[in-house]
């Protein structure tokens, strides 16, 4: 039976040994989550929960898709937090069923730690000396599923990727992903150094995204144009995206500095900005249409506002469809501009290309495949006839 009363001692005691000894990823099988670790990866993830990261030698989480405070990278902790994040039960709840657990393996207050699992694994070390530097990956010699991807998949301006491509933020790895890579802010005079990079698989049957080992999260991924306006995004390919957007409206997306923190969750470089960018005067939050997006921008202003003491100007550029994020809203955009209005259309155009006839409109999936082909199709004709990139349909954004 669990003892009612503890002194703070105990109580203290108590939260050791269940931090130490319940460890995130069995406690997640228990309540019908599935943590597996990818090949190479040192963290293990949920299928559940993609945004969820679990570190197996400090028994802890986070959760990238919800925003943290101070140095956290994103909503976590301990095993603790794992069962007031991811089940309906209080914290004395979790506790007595916990400590009962404790109890089942001979637990008591007088007892050292019977299992150890506080000790970090030998290979540990390792790890601390590997994350010291920012491992970027081998680059192969090409860049064609590079851009291929980001001007046929995404729909970025070809000049955006470009210069990207010059100011050396992306490059294509030999496995045939875009790498994309920022550099040291912080240190004036000095010579550019990498501190953060992010992946992005180029394959769109199969998604691949990861952060590159060694980013520093404090820093994050910052496009400095020397502006006294910042936008926020949650990725990389969506301040891309954004600068498209304002490329085609005949704007300069120049006159804005861009800061990607690759999920909701990583908003640390905020304070970095603005401790070391002190000319902004306007912050911009470009986050997704859901509901993360929506309370990450509500926290993150409450932040600069209370915490951080900005009086400068505060914005939201939101998507107009529920659910969106840039990218998203961009190629809706353009498949409306472009593509068949009717099932009967797609119909029509397809049966008229195909070997057979086709009896039956598509519908779903298939649908949308459609779509993206011919889009790509008539933006590849407009281009061939026009000499020169075709321009997306401007997304009205509130300068």
């Amino acid at each position: 039976m669990n003892k009612k009363w503890k002194t703070p001692e105990e109580k203290q005691e108590l939260y050791r040994r269940i931090k130490e000894e319940i460890r995130i990823e069995d406690y997640a099988r228990e309540i019908g989550l599935s943590p597996y670790q990818s090949a190479g990866s040192r963290h293990i993830k949920l299928r559940e929960h993609d945004s969820v990261r679990i570190d197996a030698d400090k028994n802890c989480f986070w959760r990238n898709s919800v925003p943290g405070m101070g140095k956290s990278v994103g909503k976590g902790g301990s095993v603790i937090d794992f069962a007031l994040e991811f089940t309906s039960k209080s914290l004395a709840e979790v506790l007595s069923e916990f400590e009962q657990k404790l109890e089942e393996r001979g637990y008591s207050l007088e007892q050292k730690p019977m299992y150890g699992y506080a000790k970090k694994r030998k290979e540990a070390p390792a790890t601390k000396e590997r994350l010291e530097g920012l491992r970027l990956p081998e680059a192969a010699g090409h860049m064609r599923n590079v851009f291929a991807y980001l001007t046929r998949s995404r729909f970025i301006s070809k000049d955006v990727v470009q210069e990207f491509v010059d100011k050396k933020m992306l490059y294509q790895d030999v496995r045939n992903n875009c790498v994309f890579v920022a550099y040291d802010y912080t240190k004036e005079g000095q010579e550019r150094e990498p501190v953060f990079g992010c992946i992005r698989g180029t394959n769109t049957e199969r998604k691949f995204v990861r952060d590159v080992d060694g980013s520093d999260y404090e820093k994050g991924f910052f496009i400095d144009n020397q502006s006294d306006s910042v936008v926020i995004t949650e990725s990389v390919i969506e301040a891309m995206s954004i600068m498209s957007v304002m490329a085609d409206q005949g704007l300069d997306y120049h006159t804005y500095s861009y800061l990607a923190l690759s999920g909701t969750g990583k908003g640390m470089p905020i304070k970095t900005i603005t401790e070391n960018c002190p000319e902004f005067s306007r912050y911009i939050f470009a986050l997704n249409h859901d509901e993360p997006g929506l309370n990450a921008m509500k926290v993150y202003a409450k932040y600069l506002r209370e915490e951080l003491k900005v009086a400068g100007e505060l914005k939201q550029w939101i998507p107009n469809t529920p659910g969106f994020d840039w990218n998203d809203e961009l190629k809706q955009r353009f498949f409306q501009k472009f593509a068949p209005r009717t099932t009967a259309d797609i119909a029509a155009k397809t049966a008229s290309k195909a070997p057979r006839r086709i009896t039956t409109a598509p519908t779903g999936a298939a649908k949308q495949k459609i779509i993206e082909k011919q889009t790509r199709m008539q933006k590849d004709e407009l281009e061939r006839e026009n000499g020169v990139q075709y321009g997306r349909e401007a997304l009205e954004l509130e300068m």
